[in-house]
């Protein structure tokens, strides 16, 4: 396949990686860095902690590896409406209006003209006017995301009417579609010229190679967090959603119930991520509210938790958990778009109460566990590994010659 310059354009940042959709969008980037493309992304605006004040610059560029790189957009216009539709509760849908009616920063403009196919992050990162389109248009779906909205906060519920009629508009926009699921891919194919898109699927897959751990960074963490070594360190990983904070709901109220038992067991809950705003270690829980690094509390703990009840596609975090080896205990909701088998390839559990599963869990030794999830990955591994499911989208895609692929 001959290199091209490929562009991405992002609402938000992308690396470091944050949420299942970042790891996505990256996951796809570093793969096609890695067949030898230049491959740029640009963000809409940075995350809360890019601002501050007496900061002039207006684009942060970073090389992440040869031939990846990512600016993000500083200025004090988009950061200032950034953090306005956070605090309404909006999704990230300002930038909508600005790339339609083309408003387009500069250093975007640029990076249009250098690149020979582009990709926008989901589909409300609008394409810019069809006058400074002279190239393929990709849209990376992830899941529906007006379907998410439905489930989220009353605020971002009053946007799912608007979300809806921007993704069903997006088959006629765009020059094809990277869809997550069977289920988005079927949606968009319903709508004008749908049928007319090859729409492959990458699916909601890791790259294995970022989940490579050692006993070095697992002892380190675990003494950091004040874990010791006979306690059983289980993972729960996400953002400040609906689905996970319903499913947290459902945790806090069976860790009150259980608290003496979850003692004598040994057992404690690590929450990674947003989905607490802010680190604290009380009790049987442990938060580390946003961090820059996933990888060392995957490598701390001993089994990954998904007790997920509603949502719309599959979870990255499922992916997670099979590539860093790790046993899953999961409602049979949560392993959805996976062909995970229960008893075979994981534990699993009831919404409200885990006492079951965690039995399960403690009834093998750590190296027992550790010899079944090699296994369990290398029965699964094929639809999990977003490098190989992106070089096969990639032959199917305007702008790429599958002759060379």
């Amino acid at each position: 396949m001959p290199n091209k310059n490929i562009l991405i354009i992002s609402s938000t940042q992308i690396l470091p990686t944050m949420s299942g959709a970042t790891l996505h969008t990256a996951g796809m980037a570093k793969t096609m860095a890695d067949q030898g493309h230049k491959v740029q992304i640009y963000c809409m605006a940075g995350r809360q902690e890019n601002y501050s004040l007496g900061k002039t610059r207006r684009e942060q560029s970073t090389r992440i590896a040869p031939r990846l790189s990512q600016e993000i957009n500083l200025t004090f216009m988009h950061g200032a409406m950034q953090g306005m539709a956070r605090r309404l509760g909006m999704p990230h849908v300002w930038h909508y209006y600005l790339m339609r009616f083309g408003w387009v920063p500069a250093p975007l403009k640029a990076a249009v003209d250098w690149a020979d196919v582009v990709f926008c992050d989901m589909a409300h990162c609008h394409p810019l006017p069809a006058r400074m389109r002279k190239q393929p248009w990709i849209l990376i779906s992830h899941d529906l995301v007006w379907r998410q909205l439905q489930q989220g906060t009353t605020q971002q519920k009053l946007w799912s009417h608007w979300m809806k009629r921007v993704e069903a508009a997006a088959p006629q926009i765009y020059d094809d579609i990277v869809a997550v699921t069977e289920e988005d891919r079927g949606y968009f194919l319903q709508q004008p010229r749908g049928p007319e898109l090859a729409m492959p699927i990458v699916g909601s897959g890791v790259d294995p190679s970022s989940y490579e751990l050692s006993a070095s960074m697992r002892a380190q963490t675990r003494a950091e967090l004040g874990v010791a070594d006979d306690e059983h360190l289980i993972l729960f990983s996400g953002s400040n959603f609906g689905p996970n904070i319903t499913a947290l709901a459902n945790i806090r109220a069976y860790f009150e119930r259980n608290e003496s038992w979850l003692a004598e067991k040994r057992i404690r809950l690590l929450l990674l991520g947003s989905i607490e705003p802010e680190a604290y270690s009380r009790g049987r829980y442990i938060a580390t509210g946003r961090v820059d690094s996933i990888e060392p509390y995957f490598a701390a703990a001993d089994a990954g938790f998904n007790p997920i009840v509603s949502g719309s596609g599959a979870n990255v975090k499922l992916f997670e958990y099979l590539a860093t080896r790790l046993p899953v205990i999961s409602t049979e909701f949560g392993v959805r778009g996976s062909e995970l088998q229960a008893g075979t390839d994981y534990i699993q559990c009831d919404a409200t109460d885990f006492t079951p599963a965690f039995e399960k869990l403690l009834s093998k030794s750590r190296e027992q566990w550790a010899d079944d999830c090699e296994s369990i990955w290398q029965r699964h591994k094929h639809y999990c590994d977003i490098r190989e499911q992106t070089r096969a989208a990639l032959k199917q895609l305007p702008g790429f010659d599958a002759a060379d692929s």
